[in-house]
């Protein structure tokens, strides 16, 4: 279990005892078993060295306030899923999960780093570009609501090599 800056909270590999916490606090609008199945297959990529998955908890009431993945892929890996409890935005869970991200990735060897928000989550694009993530595309994804514009930025990392396409 590794602390954040913030000492209020812990930064701890998915595991598959996460899964009814994460559901009920970030998912309880989904159905428990699309979020299990879901996760189940997060566990699968991360067992199989594709993907870290991570669940932060609050220190206090060992609650879930956070989540987020990284999956590796032929020539980037991808920060997703990214999501804090609307009442924990603001203390600075989603910049050290992303930087711990890209540590990981940098360990990977990875070339580039890519996040993706919707153009409307411009709260989120701010946070992405000060932590140096920089505008590369936009696609139109469904991301629950319909065909929605998505921006996706990437931040080249400096000791990065091509990733193992074999992965």
């Amino acid at each position: 279990m590794n602390k954040s800056p913030n000492s209020e909270f812990s930064f701890q590999a998915l595991a598959s005892t996460h899964i009814d916490g994460l559901w009920r606090g970030l998912w309880p609008h989904l159905l428990f078993d699309d979020c299990a199945d879901w996760l189940q297959r997060v566990l699968d990529m991360q067992h199989s060295g594709r993907a870290s998955a991570i669940m932060v908890s609050h220190d206090s009431t060992q609650e879930p306030v956070g989540f987020g993945q990284l999956t590796r892929w032929p020539r980037v890996v991808e920060i997703s899923d990214l999501m804090i409890v609307p009442a924990w935005r603001g203390y600075g869970i989603g910049s050290a999960l992303i930087e711990l991200f890209i540590e990981t990735a940098e360990r990977w060897n990875a070339p580039a780093v890519e996040i993706g928000a919707t153009l409307e989550n411009t709260r989120a694009i701010a946070l992405y570009q000060r932590l140096g993530f920089t505008p590369e595309r936009t696609l139109n994804l469904d991301v629950g609501h319909g065909p929605e514009p998505a921006l996706y930025l990437i931040q080249t990392l400096p000791r990065g090599h091509r990733v193992n396409a074999s992965i």
